[in-house]
Formats: structure tokens, C-alpha cells, sequence
């Protein structure tokens, strides 16, 4: 018995290979690119003449699930060329495997160490944490509860993405309303001021980045034209633009600055394979432990990551690393 057309195109969902290269820049690049073409330095013009910067949030997102759909309408099939007769439809779920939250914990350890060790190298002071954390304006931020056994996550606004958020053991995790649909704030402006008094406190410019971490690139083929739908994915670990903001506050104003495109790192995280292949049980054991309850993972449409830990972390954490290099460097030329 032939299959139905729209299952037979449906198939296509398992291709796991885009040609070339997933992010615009190499982490090990940035140190040596125009920084006008890395970061939005006219944001960072707070950082002018500063010669004392404080830390209060440095906020890691990582990507743990993500979802595609491709459609294809086949608009030229269709009865008098203007109605839709294929309705083919293709839908992938790339997933997030073999991972804890103690490998979260050590790449937000690092990169934010990292980050520190950058700012000190230009000259900046930058007021130790403890001394930070001292002060009256931190004791009223609000603070988002997080720990190894129920951290905090978050879906995107339209439902496909999953996240979770890690800080480094220095400074808690909180969020401020500008964070969007990643923050528990809504529009409580609490945080927002409390920022505001730190900067005039420690007469410092503050700093509170968060970066978004992601495991996979997802495309697919469809359209008004297409007559076939398809959804590919690859595993490139990367900072992506879409929730990464460099946020600066002096005592004055705050703003905050993007990334123009992503900057990853070449390497290999892991090995995709078909939920079916992966075991279930384990890896949805694993999930829950960090507070990701997904609930069964069985359809040949899920890719499930099987990362190799130690890969993961050193790629993540590299990463960051370009990252944080493109937010100093950013700062050294807003400074001037």
C-alpha cells in the first residue's frame, strides 16, 4: 500500500547535515575584528571615562529543547494556481541530552571568572563580589531561587524553546524587567533601580550581562511555492544574538548593547541520534533531575544531543569566552 504524500515528505525530517558554518565568528576571531562589527558600542556610552566597574549578575541561558516547522503550501499546485493543495508540514525537535546541572554550574563558574580577568587586564577596577555584594543596593534585588535540585527555566514566549538560566556562585541569579520573556520580573522595576543606586553607590558603572548559550542550528525548506517541507539540524555550539544583551548602568542612565550575529566555536559537542535510539529513560531521568520534565520522548521526529560532557563544557565555555571578549572590547572603545 503506497504511504500518503504528506507522510512520505514527512520522512525527510531526519536530515542531520547544513553545509557550512553555523555562526558568523569565531570565538578565538574576536580579539581581532572591527568591534563596530561585533557589538552596538554607541550603547555601551555609559562606560565613558570609567575607571570602576561592578559585577552584580552575570546570567548564563542555555538552550535545552528547541522546535522547527517548515510548511509547504504548493501555491502553484493548487486549483487556478492561487489556492494552497499540499499542505505538507514538517516539524523537528532537536533535544538537550546527557547533560547536568553541575556541567551548567562550571560553565557559568568559568566564563564568569573569565569575564572578571578581561575587565582587570584593561586597567579596570572591578569591585570584588563579596564588597558588591555588601552593599545596600544588592540587598534590595529581588532574587530568583536556583539550585542544583530545582533551577530555574523558562520557555519562550511561543512555546518551541526551552531554557535554563545558571550564575555563577559569586553572584546569584536575578533578573530586571528589561530581561524579557527570559525574566520572572514582568514590569517590576525593582531590580531596574536597585542597579541604578549600586552605580552611585560604589561609584562604579555596573555591569550585568546575560548570554544565551545554544546546542543546534535548525532550518528547513517549505514556502507558498514548495511543493515538499523539510527540517534539518546540526549541533554547533554557539552564543546566540537573540537573548544576549551586554547591560551597563552608571549613575547617570543604563542601556545595553547586542551582538550583531553569533560567535561559536568549531567542534564536535556530541552525537545526534533519533529519540528511539536514545534511552528514554535515562535521559529523561537526567532532565528531571535539573527540574525539565519533557515527559516521554519516543517520536523518530525528536533529536536527541547525546553530549559528551566534558566536549560540551569546553566548547560552551570557550564560547563564552569570545563573547565576553566582545563585550570588553566594547566597553575599552565606549570608554574613550
Amino acid at each position: 500500500m503506497s504511504r500518503p504524500r504528506n507522510v512520505v515528505i514527512a520522512l525527510l525530517l531526519l536530515v542531520l547535515i547544513i553545509p557550512g558554518t553555523m555562526f558568523a565568528i569565531g570565538a578565538q576571531d574576536v580579539a581581532t575584528t572591527d568591534i563596530n562589527k561585533l557589538v552596538t558600542v554607541k550603547e555601551l556610552k555609559s562606560a565613558k571615562g570609567a575607571t570602576r566597574v561592578a559585577i552584580p549578575g552575570y546570567r548564563v541561558i542555555f538552550t535545552t529543547r528547541s522546535k522547527h516547522t517548515a510548511k509547504a503550501e504548493d501555491w502553484l499546485g493548487g486549483v487556478g494556481g492561487g489556492r494552497s493543495s499540499s499542505g505538507a508540514k514538517a516539524t523537528m525537535e532537536v533535544v538537550l541530552g546527557n547533560i547536568d546541572f553541575e556541567t551548567f554550574q562550571k560553565i557559568a563558574d568559568d566564563s564568569y571568572a573569565d569575564f572578571v580577568k578581561r575587565l582587570e587586564a584593561t586597567g579596570l577596577e572591578v569591585v570584588p563580589a563579596e564588597a558588591m555584594r555588601a552593599t545596600a543596593s544588592f540587598q534590595k534585588i529581588k532574587l530568583t531561587p536556583s539550585n542544583s535540585e530545582k533551577p530555574y527555566t523558562k520557555k519562550s514566549r511561543d512555546g518551541k524553546t526551552f531554557f535554563l538560566v545558571a550564575a555563577p556562585s559569586e553572584v546569584p541569579l536575578w533578573f530586571s524587567n528589561w530581561d524579557g520573556d527570559i525574566s520572572d520580573q514582568g514590569f517590576n522595576q525593582n531590580n531596574s533601580r536597585a542597579v541604578s543606586e549600586m552605580a552611585k553607590e560604589l561609584d562604579a558603572v555596573v555591569l550585568h550581562p546575560i548570554l544565551h548559550v545554544d546546542f543546534a542550528t535548525l532550518g528547513g525548506s517549505g514556502g507558498k511555492f514548495a511543493k515538499r517541507a523539510t527540517v534539518n539540524a546540526k549541533a554547533a555550539i554557539y552564543v546566540n544574538p537573540s537573548y544576549t544583551l551586554f547591560f551597563i548602568q552608571n549613575a547617570k542612565a543604563g542601556s545595553f548593547a547586542r551582538i550583531n550575529d553569533g560567535i561559536g566555536v568549531e567542534g564536535d559537542p556530541g552525537e545526534f541520534v533519533t529519540a528511539d535510539q536514545a534511552s528514554n529513560e535515562a535521559f529523561i531521568g537526567g532532565m528531571q533531575k535539573i527540574g525539565i520534565d519533557f515527559g516521554p520522548v519516543k517520536s523518530k521526529k525528536n533529536m536527541v544531543l547525546q553530549t559528551n560532557k566534558d566536549n560540551f563544557q569546553n566548547l560552551a565555555t570557550e564560547a563564552l569566552t569570545g563573547a565576553n571578549e566582545a563585550f570588553k572590547r566594547g566597553i575599552e572603545a565606549a570608554r574613550k
